[in-house]
């Protein structure tokens, strides 16, 4: 089964009459483009099913527009609001939303931190089981 290509930026560009560069900008950085010519690219990327790839738009603007909650046990249903509620905050916000489960464990929950540290813009740390020297400048 072939699936179908995925627009790229070259095609938005090629379709607007302007360079890769500036689509890349109109995504990552819009104040750095003109507001009619940006408002063209998105017209034109709409209209092609354009959607920007978040790890190239992280790689851009350092931004990753993820953030990672950790819970010590996601069966216990203390925390069920605080998930909810932090979920939907990232939603609301445009923002991807990871959530792990530690295990009741420090080492678990420093492990995570460390393997999303490069992924994500910030995390959440319910009922943290790291001291709080540990937890001071994650």
């Amino acid at each position: 089964m072939n699936t179908p290509r995925r627009t790229t930026i070259y095609d938005v560009a090629t379709e607007a009459g302007v360079a890769a560069s500036t689509v890349s900008r109109t995504f990552g950085n819009p104040r750095r483009v003109n507001a009619t010519t940006r408002e063209h690219v998105l017209r034109v990327a709409e209209r092609l099913g354009y959607r920007p790839n978040p790890l190239a738009t992280a790689l851009q603007s350092g931004h990753k527009a993820t953030i990672a909650m950790l819970v010590p046990d996601i069966t216990n249903p203390h925390f069920f609001g605080t998930i909810r509620g932090a979920e939907r905050r990232a939603s609301e916000a445009g923002v991807t939303f990871i959530l792990g489960n530690t295990e009741e464990s420090a080492a678990n929950e420093r492990n995570q931190i460390e393997r999303l540290d490069h992924s994500v813009d910030g995390f959440v740390l319910a009922a943290s089981r790291m001291s709080d020297e540990t937890t001071v400048g994650i």
